[in-house]
């Protein structure tokens, strides 16, 4: 009974440290990455806000453009926004385009990301 209980703090011990390890490692392989940019929608779970965010985490102020097209590829909104180095920024959208799915397509220094929502 003993040695169950040895083996079992053993593994507890073990995955604690493992995760607190990993936790670690990543935290230090952002830091020293700090040149992306991402974009992900504020309500991802609502159907009728499709407001986004900008996150510019590289090391330089840059311009984005985005377009907000419907199913059939019709263009709802689009526009150009500068967001500084190390900020981010949320991008309203139109009420036309808050009550249908979209597809946002946005662009920088010749990199695209896509959000959908269906």
């Amino acid at each position: 009974m003993k040695s169950q209980y040895i083996i079992i703090l053993t593994i507890i011990i073990a995955l604690t440290a493992s995760m607190l390890f990993l936790a670690q490692m990543e935290k230090d392989q952002r830091d020293e990455n700090q040149n992306f940019w991402s974009t992900y929608f504020i309500a991802p779970l609502d159907a009728t806000d499709n407001r986004f965010v900008i996150d510019n985490k590289t090391q330089s102020d840059k311009t984005f453009h985005y377009d907000i097209t419907n199913n059939e590829n019709d263009t709802m909104q689009d526009g150009d926004i500068e967001i500084k180095a190390n900020t981010r920024k949320i991008i309203k959208t139109d009420e036309k385009s808050n009550n249908s799915p979209v597809t946002i397509i946005i662009t920088t220094d010749n990199k695209e990301k896509t959000l959908e929502k269906k």
